[in-house]
């Protein structure tokens, strides 16, 4: 895994600190994505931060469909 930080993972980082008290004690933390760039890009983000600062939460992955690409997005 790349060690390299991007401005967004230090936002997201910065975000995530607020509340880095409730994210211990393997809490699920369940991610919303729909497969486009942007909520992949979001999920990889977080799983690298939880990663790198050793967060004891569970990541869980959900699929969301927005219904907006018809057959391609399920």
């Amino acid at each position: 895994m790349e060690n390299i930080c991007t401005s967004l993972e230090i936002r997201v980082w910065k975000s995530l600190k607020r509340h880095v008290d409730l994210l211990q004690n393997n809490v699920p933390v369940i991610v919303a994505v729909s497969g486009g760039p942007d909520s992949v890009a979001m999920l990889m983000i977080l799983h690298r931060l939880f990663s790198r600062h050793k967060l004891r939460a569970v990541l869980h992955v959900a699929h969301f469909d927005h219904a907006q690409r018809g057959e391609e997005s399920r």
